[in-house]
């Protein structure tokens, strides 16, 4: 549910991702939006071309800290989730952010029908050094087992990024855990050919995915990225999202 366009192009990393559209997992991204923006994603299976994936999110700066909206739905005629949730985040200190998720799901199965869940998501993230950052998310906090009632697990993201200036380039390292899978190694790195436009790799273990995107800025204020990824089950995954800020954003980076 929390892959967008930029993740899903860095081996679907979210603990150090600054990006408004990995929201419902990661609430402390919003502290780097600096004034109202929006973001809009959709994801297509190439193989499964009936599973779609399409998301929202929304964030606006208050007097003490940044709040968060987001809606997203995934699945086909067969199996849905749609979603929905409001989001907080705060500078603790100038190295340490939080935030948190509240949300709802609605979950259908066709021959079972629907039901309601809910979701409890926490972040932290902060600096160990200038170029060095670290975070944290826990997803589905509530999680406790695999069953119809509770299919969607805790899982804990925990991730390191180093940031280089000159040449300007990102590299994240993740790890990912959850009750259905092993663990997850993610290794992924960005490239800012100039300051509007940059390209993307990643690699996970475990589900052995492959992952390449790009993503350009207009006039500092619209960002496209373009991302795709390749699995040995579910084959090539495409996606695409658009970013406006109200306001003119400094740097690429935010």
């Amino acid at each position: 549910m929390h892959i967008s366009a930029r993740s899903i192009s860095l081996a679907s990393s979210v603990a150090t991702m600054n990006d408004l559209s990995v929201l419902a997992s990661n609430p402390v991204i919003l502290t780097y939006q600096k004034h109202r923006s929006i973001t809009l994603q959709n994801a297509t299976m190439i193989a499964i071309r009936e599973i779609q994936k399409n998301a929202a999110m929304f964030s606006m700066p208050i007097r003490k800290g940044v709040v968060g909206f987001s809606i997203q739905s995934f699945g086909n005629k067969v199996y849905r989730v749609f979603s929905g949730g409001l989001s907080y985040a705060m500078n603790l200190s100038e190295n340490l952010k939080v935030g948190a998720y509240l949300g709802t799901k609605n979950n259908t199965i066709e021959q079972y029908g629907s039901w309601n869940s809910f979701d409890v998501n926490l972040a932290i993230q902060g600096k160990l050094t200038k170029s060095i950052t670290y975070g944290m998310c826990i997803q589905s906090l509530h999680g406790k087992s695999i069953s119809l009632q509770a299919i969607h697990p805790t899982v804990l993201y925990v991730g390191v990024k180093y940031a280089s200036t000159i040449p300007k380039w990102n590299l994240y390292t993740e790890l990912e855990k959850s009750l259905l899978i092993p663990t997850r190694l993610k290794i992924a790195c960005e490239y800012f050919i100039s300051p509007t436009f940059i390209v993307r790799s990643g690699w996970m273990s475990s589900s052995y995915q492959v992952s390449a995107g790009i993503g350009a800025w207009f006039k500092k204020k619209c960002r496209i990225d373009l991302g795709s990824s390749w699995q040995p089950v579910l084959g090539v995954t495409m996606q695409v999202g658009l970013f406006f800020s109200t306001k003119s954003i400094e740097t690429s980076e935010d």
